[in-house]
């Protein structure tokens, strides 16, 4: 069933992101789907994308920690 919600995901995902005010602001494009989130920090906007994308497609809370993004490099 968890593969379900994973291949919901797509494919290519971009984000791009300035500060404003101490505020992380970004762009999220995934797939045919684009939104804006912020974060106050960088792992605060980092979750704030996971849970755009969970919302955004549809995912469980359940399965969040399967499809969820990670911190790969410093802001």
């Amino acid at each position: 069933l968890s593969n379900e919600y994973f291949h919901r995901l797509p494919n290519e995902l971009q984000v791009s992101w300035f500060r404003d005010d101490g505020m992380i602001v970004g762009k999220v494009s995934a797939g045919n789907k684009e939104f804006v989130t912020q974060g106050v920090d960088t792992d605060d906007f980092i979750r704030m994308v996971n849970e755009s994308l969970i919302t955004a497609f549809n995912i469980p809370e359940d399965y969040f920690d399967i499809v969820k993004l990670y911190r790969v490099r410093n802001f």
